[in-house]
């Protein structure tokens, strides 16, 4: 449900598209970190393999001397470098296919120098996007075309119009706290209900 496997290829489009356009002044990094989960399930493993053989193919095609353009990383992190990797990241690429919440989108909003900040790239199709809708660039996971495209327009974006979208994603994200989540919740649960209406018989 990450969507792993088109995000690397909305990857290589980009670079398809940076090579076809002759932009040599463009030669973005993909750091993917793919920590091994549920190694017990046929499909995660398959997924696993497939992730590899893309990303391998991709590199293989595109690389040069000086050049690599994806690092995939198959193992967990401390956490403290995950949020490294945010902090000194130009994009943020988060395209699950389904998710319910999606820290990760958070947490890179939140790990961004305030100077001179990421853009944060993001599904629909995650729950996250209801909140940092006004923040991310907006992408369908299932539009390789269209992630590129959301790539292109992250790259491109000027740092006045960064920071616009980065101070609206903090401002959310303060807004949202876990126990703004709580005390919804608790408001929620106990509101009085009326009885539900029975059929006539």
């Amino acid at each position: 449900t990450k969507g792993l496997v088109r995000r690397v290829k909305a990857f290589e489009r980009l670079l398809e598209d940076a090579e076809a356009a002759g932009d040599g002044g463009l030669d973005p990094v993909c750091v993917q970190v793919a920590a091994p989960s549920r190694t017990g399930v046929e499909e995660y493993q398959e997924l696993a393999e497939r992730l590899q053989r893309e990303a391998g193919r991709i590199n293989a095609e595109h690389n040069r001397p000086d050049f690599n353009p994806i690092r995939l990383i198959g193992r967990s992190l401390p956490r403290s470098t995950i949020l490294g990797f945010f902090a000194l990241a130009d994009v943020g690429l988060v395209t699950p296919v389904r998710d319910g919440m999606n820290l990760v989108a958070k947490e890179f909003v939140a790990s961004q120098p305030p100077d001179d900040p990421g853009v944060l790239v993001l599904s629909t199709l995650a729950g996250a996007a209801e909140e940092l809708g006004d923040t991310a660039v907006l992408v369908n996971p299932y539009d390789i075309d269209g992630v590129a495209e959301g790539l292109r327009t992250a790259l491109a974006m000027p740092l006045d119009e960064r920071r616009r979208r980065w101070e609206r994603g903090v401002a959310a994200l303060r807004r949202t706290t876990a126990q703004d989540w709580w005390n919804r919740f608790l408001a929620r649960l106990c509101e009085p209900r009326l009885d539900s209406p029975t059929s006539a018989a």
